[in-house]
């Protein structure tokens, strides 16, 4: 498993709270997608086509409850229940060729800095504030 670092996540939570709710939640919800959208792509090549609608189907859903904001990588579509058995096989001969949990253990730290530069252009480009503070390392 890879060791990320992320600094200036106390200044960064500071700014934060400085912003509505609501704004908050939009640039949470932003750099969640960001980070997301890192798996899709990597499920994306993962995934057995046979058709291609299992693939196309792999999409990113965001989520805020009780100011939670919550994003995932999800199989839509009408195929999306074949996703289960292609991730985890069944017990009479369709041998498991997982593509989603894959995804995330080889991009989870692409992701944390997707994340992360997602937050640092969205505070500057939109409101003109200075997230260089913010840094986010891993270790390639």
């Amino acid at each position: 498993m890879a060791d990320i670092n992320v600094k200036g996540l106390s200044e960064l939570q500071k700014v934060l709270d400085a912003f509505p709710v609501k704004i908050e939640k939009n640039i949470l919800r932003g750099a969640l997608r960001a980070g997301a959208k890192v798996v899709q792509q990597e499920a994306k090549s993962n995934a057995r086509v046979l058709s291609g609608e299992m693939q196309r189907g792999i999409k990113i859903g965001t989520t805020a409850k009780r100011g939670t904001v919550i994003a995932s990588v999800k199989v839509r579509g009408k195929h999306w229940y074949l996703a289960q058995f292609h991730e985890f096989g069944t017990k009479r001969g369709v041998l498991a060729r997982p593509f989603m949990r894959p995804a995330l253990d080889s991009q989870a730290q692409a992701a944390v800095v997707a994340y992360g530069e997602y937050i640092k252009k969205r505070l500057d480009k939109k409101y003109g504030l200075d997230a260089s503070y913010i840094m986010v390392e891993g270790d390639e």
